[in-house]
């Protein structure tokens, strides 16, 4: 399929009756007998693409695919009240890149829901539910967040090692791995490095990485691998001098998300 293949939000008045070509994952598909609607799905939201059973082997092909497969259409770009961004694609062809299996072993747009093992079993597709991707999203505006905020305040970012000869504190249990024949250990938290960078010049640092500690649980709440922020400063005179800072990063964090 020639072209390149556009964004939906990319689509508007400029590209009224333009050819363009479209990619995404097929939501939905629906044949009312004269025309069928394949609603196809990117990261940004959903695209309705048109065919007309005028060309009967493209409106028998587009009304058999498979929810979730991956399909390509090509087609002029007309205006639709009725459609939630007000255009449509008008499909010249429709090809399926990659097809879904059927049955699909996870419900994607149907609001059905469906035990940890099975999420976990068809990962791929439970995260294609929004309020799945809605964690990555979030996860990303809190990091950018703070960050941000603490770049403002002339920290530094650093990035200290995740595999130590020793833990760097006590009352929590390592994962211990092999390192060519030596013992090592999974970092539990960078402070160690975070006080050893205070004595270079380095007087505001911070990290946002990964940690893990291997402390067994009951609870669905407490995992082995997390990610931790951790921030350090020198020159002050009491604790709180830090708290300051990190209350800060936290607020500002809480801001991007609410916005």
């Amino acid at each position: 399929m020639a072209g390149t293949f556009r964004s939906f939000t990319s689509i508007g008045p400029a590209d009224h009756g333009k050819e363009v070509s479209l990619a995404g994952w097929a939501e939905d598909v629906r044949n009312l007998g004269g025309i069928a609607f394949l609603i196809v799905r990117q990261r940004a939201g959903t695209f309705q693409i048109t065919v007309k059973k005028a060309n009967a082997d493209l409106f028998n092909r587009a009304s058999k695919i498979v929810r979730e497969s991956v399909v390509a259409a090509r087609g002029t770009v007309q205006p639709n009240r009725q459609v939630r961004n007000g255009w449509e694609l008008l499909a010249t062809s429709v090809d399926v890149l990659s097809p879904a299996a059927a049955p699909l072993p996870l419900p994607v747009a149907d609001k059905v829901g469906a035990d940890m093992d099975t999420r976990f079993d068809n990962r791929t597709l439970d995260l294609r539910k929004p309020e799945r991707r809605a964690i990555f999203h979030i996860r990303a505006l809190v990091e950018s967040a703070v960050r941000g905020y603490l770049e403002g305040q002339a920290f530094v970012e650093v990035h200290t090692p995740k595999l130590a000869g020793a833990g760097a504190e006590g009352g929590a249990t390592l994962f211990q791995t092999d390192y060519f024949g030596r013992r090592a250990y999974l970092s539990q938290s960078p402070q160690l490095y975070k006080q050893m960078l205070m004595s270079t010049g380095l007087d505001r640092v911070f990290e946002i990485a990964p940690a893990f500690r291997a402390e067994p649980s009951d609870t669905v709440r407490h995992v082995t691998e997390f990610t931790s922020f951790d921030g350090e400063v020198a020159w002050i005179e009491r604790q709180e001098d830090v708290f300051a800072f990190l209350e800060g990063a936290v607020d500002q964090a809480i801001q991007r998300v609410q916005s």
